[in-house]
C-alpha cells in the first residue's frame, strides 16, 4: 500500500486486542470476529523499521505472546 504495509494477525478467539508498538506510537488494535476466529489489521506507518506485537486478553498481555519483527523490504 504505497509506502506502508498492512499487518494482519489471526488470533485465538479469547484474544480481545493486539497491542502494536512502532517507532512512533503504541496502539491497541481491535480484534474482529469471523467464523469463531479473531483477526486484527494494522497499517504500519511509513519509515518504520521494526514493530512489537503483544496479544491481549481483557487488557492483560498473554504470556509468551510478545514478538519483535523487522519490517519487510518492498519488492523491486
Amino acid at each position: 500500500m504505497g509506502d506502508t504495509f498492512l499487518l494482519l494477525y489471526a488470533v485465538h478467539p479469547d484474544v480481545t486486542a493486539v497491542r502494536v508498538t512502532t517507532d512512533s506510537a503504541t496502539q491497541e488494535v481491535e480484534v474482529h470476529r469471523l467464523n469463531g476466529a479473531g483477526y486484527a489489521v494494522f497499517e504500519v506507518p511509513p519509515e518504520t523499521t521494526q514493530y512489537n506485537v503483544e496479544l491481549l486478553i481483557d487488557g492483560d498481555v498473554v504470556p509468551g505472546s510478545t514478538q519483535t519483527r523487522a519490517v519487510p523490504e518492498p519488492l523491486p
